[in-house]
């Protein structure tokens, strides 16, 4: 029966760049490889659109975010009120939640202008679209496998979506609205949210802008006439998680040169003559404010190698195969076999603690980075002798040059977050958690290309735990 409905709008904010993909991978004019070349152009996995081809929040990610911040701050009975119990293929139960989403769609693009292939596919990005280059960790080495990337078209910080909710309420459900209330709270605090369960990076961080949220509330009277009203309203403060994730959070400082590689950057644009020596031959990745562009993979695939390197280590001191501690990597690695279909499968499939903090295919990984930021870098060239690609000698009269930053200072904040059920941390979980803490604060990070020739050397400054 109607008897009351809530109509929330409001604008969420990106704050990092954002990719929720399609599942669709194509090839994009422009983007990877160079004109003449006879190198085969790389796949592009692509964001969700609208009818009019701008990029798009779909219902089912929304509504999935909203309940991943209800399930850390609500009881469990309030979060199956509002998002409804999933139905069951035993008993054929299921219950439908009082809260419906509509997709997002584009109000305001962000400004894309100095990110990779902004400029040279522009036209069939379309505006605020960059395409992220992604490289690919080799997961005994734990450092950049050579030649492998993996190209993202994502959404460029700045952009604003539009957020339209629908709340039903009852009665003798007064209850809802107020738990709708601090889960926006939630959605509203400084840093955002991460998109994107499946990955430790999540896939973008979202931020509501209190000031743009609106709620209506619509009501059939005793007359019989439907009456609209708003509602006047003041977001809580936001609730620190019910099952406590153990956050952290710290800073390091690359003293010395830092790149992740643009590989949108063309060497020989603009190049008039042969003795024009152009541009530099590697530029880094740029983003806001020509800053280096933030990436959660940079982070999450070097923890993931250090955390099989530990791992592997108290494996191999117990007389045990190193390769068991995470046995969906490698070269020999089974992709299918390490899959989580339903929550069963996670305790069937006895889940490393590696696994279990970084996911498999269908059990997202309880490690997440809530917060990732670049700063302080300046940018500088540096010039290298060039070797030859066969005898590894150097060239007579020819110079590599490097466009890198220098002094780049980093804020990372982690946590080890608690869903319940199969996704509560377990003792080993804690211990590999606080394990990966003590050895970046004693050895700190290698992030970006060229570390085994001392790039991308970051040291630990200070840290905090259990802290927000």
């Amino acid at each position: 029966m109607f008897e009351r409905r809530y109509e929330v709008q409001g604008e969420l904010a990106v704050l990092s760049a954002l990719h929720v993909g399609s599942g669709e991978v194509e090839v994009i004019k422009g983007v990877g490889g160079r004109e003449g070349s006879n190198e085969e152009p790389p796949g592009v996995a692509r964001i969700v659109r609208d009818h009019a081809g701008q990029p798009y929040l779909p219902p089912t990610t929304l509504k999935g975010l909203l309940r991943r911040i209800g399930e850390e701050i609500l009881s469990d009975e309030a979060v199956s009120d509002l998002f409804g119990v999933i139905k069951d293929s035993g008993d054929g139960s299921g219950v439908m939640g009082a809260i419906l989403a509509r997709g997002a769609t584009l109000d305001r693009a962000g400004d894309a202008t100095n990110y990779p292939y902004a400029a040279t596919a522009g036209a069939l990005l379309g505006a605020g679209v960059f395409v992220a280059a992604r490289t690919a960790i080799d997961p005994l080495a734990g450092v950049a496998d050579d030649h492998k990337l993996f190209f993202q078209e994502t959404v460029a910080p700045g952009a604003v979506f539009k957020l339209r909710l629908l709340l039903i309420s009852r009665k003798d459900k007064p209850e809802r609205i107020e738990s709708l209330k601090a889960i926006l709270a939630m959605l509203a605090a400084k840093n955002g949210v991460a998109v994107g369960r499946g990955k430790a990076d999540g896939a973008g961080a979202l931020l509501l802008r209190r000031e743009s949220l609106n709620i209506v509330e619509r009501r059939i009277g005793d007359d019989g006439k439907l009456t609209k009203t708003p509602v006047n309203f003041v977001l809580p403060e936001p609730r620190r998680e019910r099952r406590t994730p153990l956050p952290w959070r710290g800073t390091f400082i690359c003293k010395g040169p830092f790149l992740s590689v643009d590989s949108s950057h063309d060497p020989n644009a603009g190049r008039k003559d042969e003795d024009d020596k152009g541009a530099p031959q590697l530029v880094y990745q740029r983003g806001a404010k020509l800053q280096p562009l933030e990436l959660g993979s940079q982070v999450a695939g070097v923890l993931r190698a250090r955390a099989r390197w530990i791992m592997g280590l108290k494996a191999l001191k117990a007389g045990l195969d190193s390769r068991s501690v995470d046995p969906g990597a490698g070269a020999d690695k089974d992709t299918n076999a390490r899959t989580v279909r339903a929550p069963s499968d996670v305790i069937a499939l006895d889940l490393t603690p590696v696994e279990r903090l970084f996911g498999v295919a269908g059990f997202a990984g309880l490690l997440r980075i809530e917060k990732l930021r670049f700063s302080d870098g300046t940018p500088i060239e540096i010039s290298s002798v060039k070797l030859d690609h066969f005898s590894g000698a150097p060239i007579d009269k020819a110079l590599f040059a490097t466009r890198a930053m220098t002094g780049v200072r980093l804020e990372l904040a982690l946590a080890l977050q608690d869903r319940g059920g199969v996704g509560t941390p377990t003792p080993d979980d804690k211990e590999l958690f606080d394990a990966l803490l003590g050895d970046m604060e004693e050895a700190g990070l290698t992030l970006g290309h060229g570390v085994n020739k001392g790039f991308g050397w970051f040291q630990f400054e200070k840290g905090v735990r259990d802290a927000k």
